[in-house]
């Protein structure tokens, strides 16, 4: 301790702010095992032990929320392996290293984009009042869709936000390893 000291007073903080962080709130978990109560508060709310996930499972909601996110991640996984090496594989192509550099920024830059912003660019195209896209079906003279209201939209909304935002991010990445 005394030959590490210095390492150890610099880790320190870094070490403080992963325990308040990450695993002060793991012992929020017991709440899982209670018939929480607000005004009893966690400590104070009765013991159920497993019944919460007995309940839980014993309907088709556990499950259905299981295979949606198996579907989505793997509709993630697919299409972002594939989409970002399609762009590595165009961005290697570019022979001019300023229109490489511009291109690899272009790409690059919805990963830096908050999720809230991500969000509010999805509503800016998808509104069914005065959305982008609705605008554009009604110049081909096609009626407006409520993208938000149908269920059978979100796979592919939700699959293209996430291509949006993170396939720049891995094509540098799979760019970097050619």
């Amino acid at each position: 301790l005394r030959k590490n000291r210095t390492l150890l007073l610099m880790a320190a903080p870094g070490l403080l702010l992963l325990l308040i962080f990450n695993y002060l709130p793991m012992a929020g978990i017991i709440i899982a095992f209670k018939n929480f109560k607000t005004n009893k508060g966690i400590l104070g709310s009765d013991w159920v032990g497993l019944s919460n996930f007995q309940f839980l499972f014993g309907t088709d909601t556990a499950w259905r929320i299981t295979a949606n996110t198996l579907l989505l991640n793997s509709l993630f996984i697919v299409t972002g392996i594939a989409a970002s090496l399609a762009i590595a594989l165009l961005l290697n192509e570019v022979k001019s290293r300023v229109l490489a550099r511009f291109y690899q920024s272009a790409v690059f830059f919805p990963y830096f984009v908050s999720w809230i912003i991500v969000g509010y660019f999805g509503f800016a195209i998808l509104n069914s009042d005065n959305g982008m896209l609705n605008h554009w079906l009604a110049r081909v003279g096609l009626g407006p869709v409520a993208w938000y209201r149908e269920p059978q939209y979100w796979p592919l909304i939700l699959t293209f936000v996430n291509l949006w935002k993170t396939a720049g991010y891995w094509s540098i990445i799979y760019l970097a390893a050619m």
